[in-house]
């Protein structure tokens, strides 16, 4: 029961979005997907963020997906020394340019 709770949840916000994406449009209104990235610090961090990526996989959740740490540079050059064993990243952020 819990899970169907929050897929449908889940439903809700992604409708919430985009309304919200299309009504900023139809105002001329910007809008960006910008994305997230979510970085472990440490193996423990890299369990709990193996147990999200699990989760969010498992309630259907289609954009968030590992990173490679060079494909991390791409995005942030100037952590180009930092080591992290585990990265994820999601398309579905955004921010509305006012």
């Amino acid at each position: 029961m819990r899970a169907s709770i929050i897929r449908l949840a889940r439903c809700r916000r992604v409708f919430a979005w985009r309304t919200l994406y299309r009504f900023c449009e139809d105002l001329g209104v910007g809008v960006r997907a910008c994305g997230k990235i979510i970085v472990a610090a440490n193996d423990q961090q890299a369990g709990q963020l193996n147990a999200i990526l699990a989760r969010a996989q498992a309630n259907g959740v289609e954009d968030l997906r590992e990173l490679a740490a060079a494909d991390l540079r791409a995005f942030k050059p100037e952590l180009e020394d930092v080591t992290c064993p585990q990265i994820l990243w999601t398309t579905d952020s955004w921010k509305i340019l006012i």
